[in-house]
């Protein structure tokens, strides 16, 4: 499930970690703010039906596909895992037979709760049967699970990009020394690739850059699959800086202020830079730069 973050969520991101502050508690911040967004949503569609209305009435038909699934209490992974493919067709049987078997579950539950009511500012009050509740508690925590894996994808693709750009820029180098969009390495390969730093004589270094905590495995082992030469990320273990030495791979660990250690790798790759000592005092204005 994409989420696309705005603009000014971006800069404050990258303004956070360039400053040394740690990103982390605004990051959980704004992750709960569109979870919230999502619950109010959710419940709030009940409004739209009639008093009569059930779940299935709410949020099962006449929803897409990929809402039905969701609502289910089914995600788009596991229905790849189960059917080795993730299409409509899948999704449909996904529906049918998983669907099934948790409708059953539900039914053969014991529960104290009678029944659960919802409110609503125009004095309209809904009740739902216990069963019909929990389906719907169900499919929350399933579009839940959903959102956070959206937000992990896009959070990567959407701020890792500005943040490097903008490193390259408060570091002063050209803009011909680098390069954000994948193209043709020096092995004749074309991949997916984070970003490039390229010396004068059109040698390219990959960067691979992963906004991880401590004991991700994920950054470290894609060394391996990418042929990296520089590792960038939030927080490193010493378990990753060990992988980047004995590969031959610079590593730099933005938290405290490590980034400014990107001046001694531009160093060891020969590509000329100028840093900006003042870069403190227009750093929003760059970093809207690199973000638009």
């Amino acid at each position: 499930m994409a989420i696309n973050l705005e603009n000014k969520h971006k800069v404050e991101i990258i303004r956070l970690v360039l400053s040394g502050e740690g990103h982390r508690p605004y990051m959980t911040a704004l992750k709960s703010d569109i979870y919230i967004d999502f619950y109010i949503s959710f419940f709030e569609e009940i409004s739209n039906h009639g008093q009569e209305a059930d779940f299935e009435d709410i949020f099962i038909k006449n929803s897409d596909l990929d809402d039905r699934l969701l609502n289910t209490g089914i995600n788009k992974k596991t229905v790849g895992d189960t059917y080795n493919s993730a299409s409509r067709e899948m999704k449909e049987k996904a529906i049918k037979e998983i669907g099934r078997a948790i409708t059953e579950i539900i039914q053969n539950k014991e529960t104290s709760i009678e029944e659960v009511s919802f409110k609503f500012k125009d004095n309209n009050e809904y009740v739902f049967n216990t069963k019909d509740f929990l389906k719907m508690i169900l499919a929350t925590s399933t579009n839940h699970a959903a959102l956070k894996g959206g937000f992990a994808s896009t959070f990567g693709k959407q701020v890792e990009k500005p943040l490097i750009k903008t490193i390259c820029k408060v570091f002063g180098v050209s803009e011909n020394n680098y390069e954000e969009n994948d193209q043709q390495d020096n092995r004749s390969y074309s991949r997916e690739t984070d970003f490039y730093i390229i010396d004068d004589d059109n040698n390219k270094f990959k960067v691979e850059f992963k906004m991880m905590g401590r004991g991700n495995p994920e950054g470290a082992d894609s060394l391996y699959a990418r042929d990296t030469s520089i590792f960038m990320g939030d927080t490193l273990s010493e378990t990753n800086k060990k992988q980047c030495e004995d590969n031959g791979v610079h590593w730099i660990e933005l938290r405290n202020n490590g980034w400014i250690k990107f001046g001694k790798v531009l160093e060891s790759l020969n590509i000329n830079y100028s840093f900006n000592k003042e870069y403190k005092e227009n750093i929003e204005k760059i970093i809207w730069e690199t973000v638009q």
